[in-house]
């Protein structure tokens, strides 16, 4: 294996069936060979294919662990299915924006490099797209491919764009830092809603207690959730001495 990647192929050029998992395996195992040898020319077409490819399956493993673990609301298989099939396209959408940022902060950083180049370094990570989904079996789980992201990211900085160490590690650094601080404040307040009583009481899904029409172990439902407000408010009025708004007939 040279560093101009799989059978010589250089990374980021020359997209093929082989390429496609070749590219990835080579991410993981050598990052910094990966990185010094991505093309930096070839246009938008390969690293948009390639992003898709990634994006598509790692919604499709959302998708089917979502069914697998319990959520408090599900909007259905209509909904899942409008963004199986324009989820990726979403999300490529949102890489070009993360590249616009990447782009200014490697630039006052010093990079060199145009934004084609930014975007190839956003579209050959995106294989970790499926890392997080797969993590998102376990609650935070998935922040583990997030900080492994930042670290591809450093070493893109270094590699590609021909960055210092000592600059690539305290920009990219900061926001690793910063991101785990939010995860652990996040969790320390779902831990606290646990210790209060408002997360996963005995039977009901996610914590979430069941509504009216609502079936014990399974999630509630759309409609579930608009006719418990409606019930509330009702409630609520009630108490005020207002006259409560006509429950929706069926």
């Amino acid at each position: 294996m040279n560093d101009q990647g799989i059978s010589g192929e250089v990374a980021g050029r020359g997209l093929s069936l082989n390429s496609l998992w070749a590219w990835a395996v080579r991410l993981v195992t050598a990052p910094k060979q990966f990185f010094s040898a991505l093309a930096k020319e070839g246009g938008y077409a390969t690293p948009i294919l390639y992003a898709l490819f990634w994006l598509y399956v790692s919604t499709v493993l959302e998708l089917i662990i979502g069914r697998l673990r319990t959520s408090p609301v599900r909007l259905g298989w209509t909904a899942e299915i409008v963004w199986l099939v324009f989820g990726p396209f979403i999300l490529l959408g949102m890489g070009f924006l993360v590249s616009a940022v990447l782009f200014v902060l490697w630039h006052l950083m010093g990079s060199k490099e145009n934004y084609a180049t930014a975007f190839r370094c956003w579209a050959v990570i995106s294989p970790l797209a499926v890392l997080g989904a797969v993590l998102g079996l376990v609650p935070f789980l998935n922040a583990l491919a997030f900080l492994y992201g930042v670290f591809l990211l450093i070493i893109a900085s270094m590699e590609t764009h021909k960055i210092s160490p000592k600059k690539a590690w305290a920009v990219f650094g900061a926001i690793g830092v910063a991101f785990v601080i939010l995860i652990l404040a996040t969790a320390n307040i779902r831990s606290e809603l646990e210790r209060q009583g408002y997360l996963n009481q005995p039977g009901m899904p996610g914590g979430v207690p069941p509504f009216a029409g609502q079936e014990a172990g399974e999630p509630p439902s759309v409609e579930n959730v608009a006719n418990e407000i409606q019930r509330q408010i009702q409630e609520q009025m009630a108490k005020q001495g207002a006259p409560a708004p006509a429950a929706k007939k069926k």
